[in-house]
C-alpha cells in the first residue's frame, strides 16, 4: 500500500509536468497558427492516429497485461519474446503502412492538392516512430514505471516542440502545419531514443536473457482484443475532429480542438491514477486475488472523482474565460463547444478506471463490443448533427456517446461481479 502511494505520488508529479508541457505546446502551436493551419494540423495529427491503430495491431494496450504479468511470475524469456515481437510487428506494419501511403500520393487514388500531399508526406516520420513510442511507453507501465512511463511522449517530445517552435518565431521564419508536422517528427524521435535507452537500463536488474520464448497465439488474440477496443476509443476521440475536416473546414476543427484540449485537463487526475493501478490488477488477477483488484479499481475510482470535481466546477464556471486568455479571441467561438466536451469528460471521470476491469481480467471482447457499439453511435450522432451544427453537434455527439460507453461498463461490472464502480458507492455490493 505505501509503494503505491509513492507510485500514485510521483506519477501525479509527472502528470503535472507532463500537462503542462502540453498545454504550453498547443496554446503556442494554436497562437503560431491561427485557428486555420491549427486545424490543419490537429486534422493532420488526428489521421495519424486512425492508420496507426492497424500497423500496432493492439499491441501496445496488450504491453501493460503482458509485462506486468511476466515480470510478476518472473518468466523473462516470454518478456524478452513478447517485447522484441512487438517492436519487430511494428517495424514491418510502419514500413508497410508508409509504402501504401507513397503508393496512394503518388498514383492519386485520394485526390489531394499540392499541399495535401505535402501534409501526407510532412506526417510519415511521426507516423513511423509513434508507434514504436506507444509500446514502449505501455511496456514501462507494464514495468510500474509508472511516474516515467508518458514522459517521453507527454513530457520530451513536447519540450523538444516548443523549443523548436521558439527558434523559429525568434528567427521569423515562416511556420505552417508541414512545417510543424516535420519538427514534431524530429522531436518524436528523440523521445524515441531516450525510452529505448531508460528501458534498457531499468531490465538489467532483471539479468534479461538474450533470446526470448514466444507464445504467438495468446499475443494474436489478446492483442486483437485490444485492437478492436483501440478502434473504437480511436473513433470516439478522433471522429469528431475527422468528420469536421470533412465535412466543415479546417477553422472548426482548430476551435473544436482548443476546446477539446482544455476539457482534457479533466482527465488530468485519472491520467494519473490509472497507470499506477492498472498494472497492479493485472498481478492481482494473474494470482486470482479478486478482492485486491476490486479493492484497487474502487481505489482508482474515488481518488479520480474526488480529485477532478474542483477542476470541473473551476471549468465550469470560468471556462470561456479561460479559453480567450490561454489561445486567443480567435477562439472565443468555442464557449458552447468546450461545455459539451466538459460533460463527456466527466463521463469518464466518473467510471475511471472501469474499463481496465475488463481488458485486465481476459474480458477484452466484451469491452470492445460495448464500445465499439459507442464509436458507432459516435459516427451516427455527428453524421446526423455536424451538418447542422457544425463543431457544437460534434461535441454533443461526443458527449452523449462518452455517457452511453462508460454507463454501461458500469451496468455490466455490477451485474456481473456485484460491484458498483461509482464515486460514493464503491463500497456498495449486489447481495
Amino acid at each position: 500500500r505505501d509503494k503505491l502511494s509513492r507510485d500514485f505520488i510521483l506519477t501525479f508529479l509527472s502528470r503535472i509536468g507532463i500537462t503542462f508541457l502540453a498545454a504550453i505546446t498547443s496554446v503556442v502551436l494554436a497562437r503560431l497558427l491561427g485557428a486555420s493551419e491549427y486545424g490543419r494540423f490537429v486534422f493532420a495529427y488526428s489521421i495519424i492516429f486512425l492508420t496507426l491503430l492497424p500497423a500496432k495491431f493492439g499491441l501496445d494496450g496488450a504491453a501493460v497485461k503482458f509485462v506486468a504479468e511476466y515480470t510478476a511470475v518472473r518468466d523473462f524469456k516470454r518478456l524478452v519474446g513478447f517485447i522484441n515481437a512487438s517492436r519487430r510487428y511494428l517495424a514491418f506494419s510502419t514500413l508497410v503502412g508508409i509504402v501504401l501511403i507513397l503508393l496512394v500520393i503518388g498514383l492519386k487514388i485520394v485526390p489531394l492538392d499540392d499541399r495535401g500531399s505535402l501534409l501526407a508526406l510532412a506526417a510519415l516520420p511521426s507516423f513511423a516512430l509513434l508507434a514504436q513510442l506507444h509500446l514502449d511507453g505501455q511496456v514501462l507501465n507494464g514495468l510500474k514505471q509508472t511516474a516515467i512511463a508518458s514522459f517521453p511522449e507527454g513530457g520530451l517530445r513536447a519540450f523538444i516542440l516548443v523549443l523548436l517552435l521558439a527558434i523559429v518565431y525568434v528567427a521569423k521564419f515562416p511556420l505552417s502545419a508541414d512545417i510543424a508536422l516535420l519538427m514534431n517528427g524530429f522531436a518524436v524521435l528523440c523521445a524515441l531514443i531516450f525510452s529505448r535507452r531508460w528501458i534498457r537500463w531499468y531490465c538489467k536488474r532483471y539479468d534479461l536473457p538474450r533470446v526470448g520464448v514466444a507464445e504467438p497465439k495468446r499475443w494474436i488474440f489478446t492483442g486483437a482484443s485490444h485492437l478492436l477496443i483501440s478502434c473504437s476509443h480511436v473513433i470516439l476521440s478522433q471522429t469528431d475532429l475527422f468528420m469536421l475536416g470533412i465535412l466543415q473546414n479546417s477553422a472548426s476543427v482548430g476551435l473544436y480542438s482548443a476546446a477539446l484540449q482544455l476539457s482534457s485537463f479533466l482527465l488530468f487526475f485519472g491520467n494519473a491514477i490509472n497507470p499506477v493501478v492498472t498494472p497492479r490488477m493485472a498481478t492481482a488477477f494473474s494470482t486470482g486475488d479478486r478482492s485486491e483488484l476490486f479493492r484497487i479499481a474502487h481505489l482508482g475510482v474515488n481518488l479520480s472523482f474526488a480529485l477532478t470535481l474542483p477542476l470541473f466546477l473551476l471549468f465550469l464556471i470560468f471556462g470561456d474565460s479561460l479559453i480567450v486568455i490561454l489561445f486567443g479571441r480567435e477562439f472565443s467561438q468555442s464557449s458552447l463547444i468546450f461545455l459539451f466536451l466538459l460533460l463527456g469528460q466527466l463521463a469518464k471521470v466518473v467510471s475511471s478506471p472501469i474499463g481496465f476491469v475488463f481488458t485486465m481480467t481476459e474480458r477484452e471482447r466484451i469491452a470492445s463490443f460495448i464500445i465499439g457499439l459507442s464509436a458507432l453511435l459516435n459516427l451516427i450522432l455527428n453524421l446526423m448533427l455536424i451538418p447542422q451544427f457544425g463543431a457544437v453537434g460534434a461535441a454533443c455527439a461526443t458527449c452523449l456517446s462518452a455517457w452511453v460507453w462508460n454507463g454501461t461498463l458500469i451496468y455490466i461490472v455490477w451485474r456481473d461481479y456485484g460491484e458498483l464502480l461509482l464515486p460514493s458507492f464503491t463500497f456498495f455490493r449486489r447481495k
